[in-house]
């Protein structure tokens, strides 16, 4: 015998969707209006939250630890050839009328998620998607957005309340024009992870300099421009073409606080060539041998950046490692290099 859940009184309502899954949660505000007025009182709190936007769909995930991937919760997908008479309508975000396939699925990877098939995934509705999702759940912490890198010129909404974005696609090429059109969105950014081959050169006034945290796996012709002007706490950037005397600089602008005061960690992968260790060394002002008996010889690198994994960088005292003091607060960093590779740490 089926119960009428909205004949329960408020409060039996809100301890049963505390105990529901949220794709259940999500499904029931679809059913009527005041269904989602309901959903809407209880506002369950929900973990870390990712906006994914892909050629042919939309996803929500959560992140309710620090593992990646995040957790299917609803996925809204392209289905053109899908048959009319298996549609209905259901109203998403503020009034925005949505014809789609609904299903309930489950598997052992995603767990509970609903999935919506569309005919074709607009504007309005991505937008809308967002706006439910925000208005029925109660967000504990800020958004990570998740763009595919072809995704990025198009006529998008503006995601609310997002921190942290990353750009997938090893083998796209991502023009800095439109890379730039899109940071303007989302200025100060606590993390961002671009993926994609970088074409072209920044401005002076990129907005990319103003993030916190920054992965580049492709930088191409920004490598440099990025390490110049990186105002920010951690930067990672692979296949990076630089010159020995620019590494000298940058460490030597942090040791006497001309530049990179903020500057936690950062980490260089060359594209192809060696770096000269003894030739860095040398020009540097005064170092000191890394001392292990005085801190740990594994430092924990915690980035902090979207879709990454932190490690451990080892360190020692060899050839390969030196250590640097800024005089005006005493703050020490160390620095190895060893072949293609740089790590700069500074300890807290």
């Amino acid at each position: 015998m089926p119960l009428k859940f909205l004949n329960f009184p408020y409060l039996v309502q809100e301890k049963i969707m505390e105990n529901m899954e949220f794709s259940e949660i999500f499904q029931a505000s679809l059913c009527s209006k005041r269904m989602k007025q309901s959903v809407i009182r209880a506002r369950v709190a929900i973990p870390k939250t990712w906006f994914v936007v892909k050629e042919d769909s939309r996803l929500v995930g959560i992140k309710p630890d620090t593992s990646y991937p995040a957790k299917m919760l609803i996925k809204m997908v392209e289905k053109p050839k899908i048959k009319k008479r298996k549609m209905i309508d259901v109203k998403i975000g503020e009034g925005c009328e949505v014809s789609a396939k609904i299903r309930a699925k489950y598997s052992n990877y995603e767990g509970h998620y609903c999935q919506l098939e569309v005919l074709q995934i607009d504007k309005t509705m991505t937008k809308a998607l967002h706006d439910h999702v925000k208005s029925i759940f109660k967000p504990t912490q800020s958004f990570d957005l998740q763009m595919a890198a072809s995704k990025i010129s198009d006529d998008l909404p503006i995601f609310e309340n997002v921190k942290d974005i990353f750009i997938p696609g090893a083998t796209s090429v991502l023009e800095v024009e439109v890379l730039e059109r899109f940071l303007e969105k989302y200025p100060k950014l606590h993390s961002l992870n671009l993926q994609p081959i970088i074409n072209g050169l920044l401005t002076d006034t990129s907005k990319i300099f103003e993030n916190e945290r920054v992965y580049s796996r492709n930088p191409g012709q920004i490598g440099k421009n990025l390490l110049l002007n990186f105002s920010g706490k951690s930067l990672e950037l692979s296949n990076v073409i630089i010159s020995e005397t620019d590494i000298v600089d940058i460490i030597r602008k942090w040791v006497t606080n001309e530049g990179y005061q903020d500057l936690e960690t950062l980490i260089l992968r060359m594209a192809s060539a060696i770096i000269n260790t003894n030739r860095v060394f040398d020009a540097l002002p005064e170092t000191e041998m890394f001392n292990p008996a005085i801190r740990s010889p594994n430092f924990y690198y915690d980035n902090k950046i979207i879709h990454t994994a932190s490690f451990n960088i080892e360190l020692d005292a060899n050839s390969v490692c030196r250590d640097v003091i800024r005089p005006i607060d005493g703050k020490r960093a160390s620095i190895r290099i060893e072949c293609h590779q740089l790590a700069f740490v500074v300890w807290n």
